[in-house]
């Protein structure tokens, strides 16, 4: 959980999925916009400290992103 244990502080600053801010996952794990439509592009999630994870349309694969 964000903001307590290993992660005191940290919240999240921005979310975008296709233009939305939410983001789900079919049965099989592939990435769904808040349409429930497969994810078209990258998505993101922006964390404090501009640290963020970058989730991949079609495999859900998610990739932590270091902040610039």
């Amino acid at each position: 959980m964000l903001g307590v244990g290993e992660f005191p502080g940290i919240t999240i600053t921005a979310a975008l999925f296709d233009g939305g801010a939410e983001i789900g996952f079919n049965w099989m794990g592939a990435p769904l916009n808040d349409d429930e439509t497969a994810l078209a592009s990258q998505g993101s999630v922006t964390l404090t400290g501009g640290h963020g994870v970058v989730i991949e349309p079609e495999t859900g694969n998610i990739e932590l992103a270091a902040a610039p």
